[in-house]
């Protein structure tokens, strides 16, 4: 029954949108990718409405495919074929800023996919300098015993002696993602690590974080994430803020749940990630972690 009230609405939201794109053409005489870079209102928000009227148009299926493809197509190219296509009557200048946001978005992908596809290089100095970066910024002034190959790296999260055998699943963006974190945003790190080792049902931070990267690198690319990057603009530099305000909320939805031992982690992993999946639909951005001091 819920299924059959989802499909209708699905198609009487489809229905409405394509009426009122027909009336407006009408009356204004511009097609709605016109009407879209005629208001303004700046590159990401232009991208946020091109990308609906992008998909769902029929005489630029071919474009769209090319442009959700990869990065590798020219901006003024594209935007020729639109403007030939829909018979713009703008400049077709208008279309370069927000299609290069698109094209942001697909740089930041394979960015994502070159840093999780680096092993780390035990070595490499600047692997090194970054793992050992992490260290000093969660456990300040505290020397590690036996240096480098050391089960102190548990106190932190890690699962054995060597943080390098963690890294194996996202390469050197689970470190720089931790690093990110522990660094950037000091006080909202080394108050999530408290909370790890202070309960005895306290999940490993670490570990954890390498989980939030996994999983925000398959949210975006699957296009779950496109909202939030069309508000602040797709770059690492917003992936990294995204990670550090999800592993935030993480530690608050999994104090919340009261669990009785490190076994409930895997359950309360699974429930935060559908119920943050839940949330972006509902939203179109979420929040930035800027009320943490850094």
């Amino acid at each position: 029954m819920m299924q059959r009230i989802l499909s209708v609405w699905v198609y009487l939201r489809s229905f409405l949108w394509h009426l009122t794109k027909g009336i407006l053409h009408l009356i204004t005489r511009k097609c709605e990718i016109e009407r879209i870079l005629r208001a303004g209102g700046g590159a990401l928000l232009q991208a946020a409405r091109l990308e609906r009227s992008l998909r769902n148009s029929k005489q630029l299926t071919s474009i769209w495919k090319e442009i959700d493809a990869n990065d590798k197509w020219s901006v003024k190219a594209i935007s020729n074929q639109i403007a030939e296509r829909k018979g713009l009557n703008c400049p077709v200048s208008l279309l370069y800023e927000p299609l290069r946001v698109f094209q942001d978005g697909k740089r930041l992908v394979s960015q994502l996919d070159d840093l999780k596809n680096t092993s780390y290089d035990k070595t490499n100095v600047v692997h090194e300098d970054m793992l050992a970066g992490l260290w000093d910024a969660l456990r300040p002034g505290v020397a590690r015993q036996g240096g480098r190959i050391s089960k102190d790296w548990g106190d932190i999260g890690f699962q054995g002696s060597d943080p390098a055998t963690d890294f194996r699943g996202m390469g050197l963006l689970g470190l720089s993602n931790l690093h990110h974190f522990a660094t950037k945003h000091k006080e909202a790190a080394s108050q999530t690590l408290f909370n790890c080792v202070s309960s005895p049902a306290g999940y490993p931070f670490a570990i954890t974080g390498i989980n939030i990267t996994a999983m925000l690198v398959d949210l975006t690319r699957k296009g779950l994430l496109n909202s939030h990057f069309r508000h602040y603009g797709p770059s690492m530099d917003e992936f990294n803020e995204l990670y550090c305000h999800v592993f935030v909320m993480f530690n608050a939805a999994y104090t919340a749940a009261r669990p009785q031992d490190v076994m409930s982690f895997g359950p309360i992993m699974q429930s935060f990630k559908e119920d943050f999946i839940s949330q972006l639909r509902k939203q179109d951005h979420i929040s930035r972690i800027s009320h943490h001091k850094r």
